[in-house]
């Protein structure tokens, strides 16, 4: 991830630059239009291949906002020479780029229909990238990608800033289609309010920072994540900061349907904040997990099968922290209604205990009033349980 950021900060400064015009956004399709090349240092030779609005030849695109740009089939894909370990393959496709100056990109979309983005496999490093927009120092604001089909080979970025600007209202809709690299909704400078939906398709790149992302800047606040279907072969993250002592917080992780094989956090560890506000909701859906983290607040609508006497979050490899947690039921599943005395489990592996159930300071075995009843909750045998409950002493 490192060199991928340091070789985009490469293409800022040595694009050839000149002063470019911003037009009305432009509508592009794949194939049909062509692939343009960026020079750099007026060497042709060496160039970086890309499908997106008209640059020009340089690091700007001459339309900034409102481009769409659709990829139907084919291979978005070059040869480029100017690499230190020689001729590579490398493809982009971008709804708008501005590697020149802090001119804010926004609303740009890339829709992903089929054929496929990058080289023909992953490589690490900078050979590849699927984004709405990117920026390098300015804002961007409120760019997309949309994947249905066909393969990814390439990190995707809603929206991306090699700098400080603010990159928020960005998202990435997967319902389809493979990728086989990061997902992340806005990285860079300041990251708040983007979001990624899987509903479907399946995210094979597993790395340590995540492989599904919310945010991802120098902070990381109220970003969120939702899975709906489809499999992450990864690690999700709400928020995530690359700075060791940035804040990650008020982000959400959703989970109502799919599969993540690995670990979920609401934001990442360090020196700052990765812990307050961040919310894990589990949407009616039976979910297992290898682990879950760094969350404030665990919200539950409980599905069928754990009011049927299974467990709402099961968590296989690493135990839950419940330590200076929030805990609520906010909803129970269509068509099932618990009868006084029926338990259910909330997470299957947890050590320490909530500091609150629906706002009320916990003691173990006493009972709550939830959003949807009185419960009576326990984290008796390493597992969060709550108890159904119609007494009439309630907290």
């Amino acid at each position: 991830m490192k060199k991928h950021f340091c070789m985009l900060l490469f293409l800022a400064c040595a694009c050839v630059f000149s002063a470019v015009p911003a037009l009305a956004g432009e509508n592009i399709e794949f194939p049909g239009a062509e692939l343009q090349l960026m020079e750099f240092n007026g060497r042709t030779h060496a160039t970086h291949h890309f499908i997106g609005p008209d640059a020009g030849g340089t690091g700007k695109s001459k339309s900034l906002t409102g481009n769409t740009v659709i990829v139907n089939s084919g291979e978005v894909k070059g040869i480029t020479s100017y690499h230190e370990d020689g001729d590579i393959e490398e493809g982009h496709v971008y709804g708008a780029m501005n590697f020149m100056d802090e001119e804010p990109v926004t609303g740009n979309q890339v829709i992903i229909k089929g054929g496929t983005a990058g080289p023909a496999e992953w490589m690490e490093g900078a050979n590849g990238t699927v984004s709405g927009g990117i920026g390098s120092g300015g804002d961007v604001i409120g760019n997309s990608v949309a994947v249905s089909d066909g393969t990814v080979n390439a990190a995707i970025y809603g929206g991306y800033s090699s700098d400080e600007g603010n990159v928020t209202g960005n998202s990435v809709i997967v319902s389809g289609g493979a990728m086989n690299g990061l997902v992340v909704g806005g990285y860079g400078g300041y990251a708040a309010n983007n979001t990624v939906t899987i509903s479907g398709g399946t995210v094979n790149r597993s790395v340590a920072i995540g492989s599904v992302l919310g945010g991802f800047g120098l902070n990381a606040t109220n970003n969120t994540v939702i899975i709906e279907g489809g499999t992450v072969n990864g690690d999700v993250c709400g928020g995530r900061t690359y700075l060791w002592d940035g804040n990650a917080t008020g982000n959400t992780v959703i989970i109502s349907g799919g599969e993540v094989n690995g670990i979920i956090f609401g934001g990442n560890f360090g020196e700052g904040d990765g812990f307050s506000g961040n919310t894990l909701v589990i949407d009616g859906y039976a979910f297992s997990v290898e682990g879950a983290g760094n969350f404030e607040n665990y919200n539950f609508v409980i599905p069928a099968s754990a009011a049927a006497g299974g467990a709402a979050l099961t968590v296989t490899d690493y135990v839950v922290d419940l330590d200076n947690t929030n805990i609520d039921i906010t909803g129970i599943a269509d068509g099932v209604v618990p009868a006084s005395g029926d338990a259910v489990i909330l997470i299957s592996n947890v050590s320490g205990a909530p500091k609150t159930i629906n706002g009320a300071d916990f003691a173990e075995g006493n009972e709550y009033i939830t959003s949807c009843g009185t419960w009576k909750f326990s984290t008796a045998e390493g597992k969060l349980t709550a108890t159904k409950s119609d007494s009439a002493s309630r907290k």
